[in-house]
């Protein structure tokens, strides 16, 4: 829509230059009357100047509208590729890992949770965690 309203307004600015350009050429004394009297035309052959003005003003009004329109067709826009579908692989699966813990209330268990947390309390087995709560200790 806006490349049909440039050509519309630029084309119209160009038929302007070119009728504005003819009738100052063709605009002489010749027809006027003159001292009251009607002046007799003669037709004599014309130097086209006029109308080489106005077709060298048609011609620059579509270079510059040409120059115009295709100002922003030369313009980079970026685009971002497209992304790989990326599906992970597989997972393998082999024998369970089993993990051996330490009994609740042994010795080496309070050794574990007393080492492993500053603030674990023996008397009932817990440990303040970041979050501001009890938790009870699981050695693994």
């Amino acid at each position: 829509m806006k490349k049909l309203a440039k050509a519309v307004v630029l084309s119209g600015a160009a038929a302007a230059t070119v009728l504005v350009s003819m009738s100052a050429a063709m605009a002489d004394h010749r027809g006027w009357r003159h001292h009251g009297r009607p002046v007799v035309i003669e037709r004599h052959h014309h130097n086209n100047n006029g109308v080489a003005l106005g077709v060298l003003g048609l011609a620059a009004g579509a270079v510059i509208g040409g120059a115009i329109a295709d100002s922003r067709a030369n313009q980079r826009v970026y685009v971002e590729p497209p992304r790989p579908t990326y599906y992970p692989p597989a997972p393998r699966y082999s024998q369970p890992v089993v993990y051996e813990s330490l009994e609740p209330w042994s010795g080496a268990w309070y050794d574990y949770c007393s080492d492993r947390y500053r603030s674990f309390n023996a008397s009932t087995g817990t440990y303040r965690g970041y979050d501001g709560r009890e938790h009870f200790c699981v050695a693994n």
